[in-house]
């Protein structure tokens, strides 16, 4: 087994991509990965899903955002670029200037001076949406009229999140 460590883009860019993935190979390991496996892979999946094309990925509209929820990334770090803005630690300075709020989930303290950070231990973020997800489905509920055919396992998914254990990780912000 062997990996690369790159950017989210990097296999989508040649030469790196290939040259990265052959010389990989050369070293005889029948499995090729990077960071960019786990940091985007779920993000392909949904265009896919979503938009019939791993290639399409909507641009977030921060000038209008009135609250931005930012899940387990560092837009310092990352340069953000699945949100398609050319400077995101600017952009998002901008939403908490003109009045809106910035949230970053994350187990490090991210942008104090743009927004709040709920500190999560590491890889309890999926309770954190499973709860998320009972809320707005016994709150406002799911709009399954809107999406038609396209909605499939809303069941299963609610009755897994009702069966959630009270001793999973408690996850509590305003």
């Amino acid at each position: 087994t062997a990996g690369t460590s790159g950017r989210c883009d990097t296999p989508r860019t040649p030469p790196a991509g290939p040259a990265a993935a052959m010389f990989l190979l050369s070293l005889g390991s029948g499995l090729v990965f990077s960071s960019a496996t786990v940091d985007c892979a779920n993000k392909f999946t949904v265009s896919e899903i979503l938009y019939g094309s791993a290639d399409i990925h909507p641009v977030a509209d921060l000038e209008r955002t009135d609250h931005l929820l930012v899940l387990g990334s560092n837009p310092r770090v990352s340069k953000s670029s699945f949100i398609s803005v050319p400077d995101p630690v600017a952009a998002m300075r901008r939403v908490k200037e003109r009045g809106g709020k910035v949230t970053f989930v994350n187990p490090l303290r991210i942008e104090p001076d743009i927004g709040e950070t709920v500190q999560l231990r590491p890889d309890t973020d999926a309770y954190l949406l499973a709860g998320m997800l009972h809320h707005i489905d016994r709150t406002v509920g799911f709009d399954v009229a809107r999406y038609g055919d396209r909605v499939h396992g809303l069941e299963p998914l609610r009755a897994w999140l009702a069966d959630l254990r009270s001793d999973y990780p408690r996850v509590e912000f305003q």
